[in-house]
């Protein structure tokens, strides 16, 4: 097959690497993985060196930040630039920084650090963020489920929210991520329902990964005769575009209506012409979809 980059428009794929970024007050983010740094004087309140963990409050004016470690049910403080100290450092942000679950873990267990997926609709209600959430939208737990709940990081709204446990799969048995794809060849592929090159292969099409480009890009042969192989994200920007086909039914996938392929409840949009409506828009004016006429 012949291959073609990643589509154009979107770079040449490649994902800056951070392994080695101190955390300090401009980069910390609720949300992303670290492990102990360079000032690191805390023993093994990390559950040992190499062990990874994910801040789940940001910087405080004092130069703090709180941590929670895989496997453990504790948050502590570490500097992030108190008395120019730097406890930790930043990990790559993609999936195969996410926690990984020991065998003696149940398979839907969500713990602090794992990466989910949404697996139906979800309207916040006593949560952090009043933004609608979609099926198939990933986060990183911040926190594990107290009760029946988690509180998870939405990478697409950047804002915390809280739904029960069982709203939320690992992302590894829905989604083609660069981690998964390196054993899953004899898998069947489709298009998330989130891709944005669907004009380019028919719907419904199924295709085989062929091997991995730049970053976190894989090629698909979609078996439709062309001979071309094109490039589709699996974690860059936290963006997926594949789904394994024997596992997409257990998702509730949005069902954007015709003409509209990536649009739907949620979807930040911007305003290409001018309206003289009640409020007088602007073109340019940025806003959420809240509601779609099908008619």
């Amino acid at each position: 097959s012949h291959l073609s980059g990643p589509m154009e428009g979107m770079g040449d794929g490649k994902q800056q690497r951070t392994s080695h970024s101190l955390i300090t007050s401009e980069n910390a983010r609720v949300g992303a993985r670290v492990r102990r740094g360079r000032d690191w004087k805390w023993k093994d309140q990390d559950g040992g060196q190499g062990n990874l963990g994910t801040i789940v409050e940001a910087v405080t004016e004092q130069g703090w930040v709180k941590v929670q470690w895989d496997g453990s049910e504790q948050q502590n403080r570490y500097r992030a630039g108190h008395m120019e100290y730097f406890d930790l450092e930043l990990c790559d942000t993609c999936p195969k920084e996410s926690r990984q679950l020991s065998s003696g873990e149940k398979l839907n267990f969500v713990g602090s650090g794992c990466s989910v997926l949404l697996k139906s609709s979800c309207i916040p209600g006593l949560l952090l963020d009043t933004s609608p959430l979609q099926p198939g939208d990933v986060g990183i737990v911040l926190e594990a489920p107290v009760g029946d709940y988690a509180r998870v990081f939405c990478h697409k709204t950047k804002k915390e929210f809280s739904c029960p446990a069982g709203w939320l799969c690992d992302i590894e048995q829905v989604l083609v991520t660069e981690k998964n794809a390196r054993w899953s060849k004899d898998r069947d592929v489709v298009m998330s329902p989130h891709c944005c090159w669907k004009d380019k292969i028919p719907a419904g099409s199924k295709g085989k990964l062929v091997c991995q480009g730049n970053g976190s890009w894989y090629y698909v042969d979609w078996k439709d005769g062309s001979g071309m192989a094109y490039a589709y994200r699996t974690g860059v920007g936290n963006h997926y575009d594949l789904v394994f086909h024997d596992a997409q039914e257990s998702i509730s996938w949005p069902n954007p209506p015709c003409g509209s392929p990536i649009l739907g409840v949620g979807c930040e949009v911007i305003l290409a012409e001018s309206t003289e409506s009640e409020g007088c828009l602007d073109q340019g004016d940025v806003g959420h979809i809240v509601s779609i006429n099908t008619s």
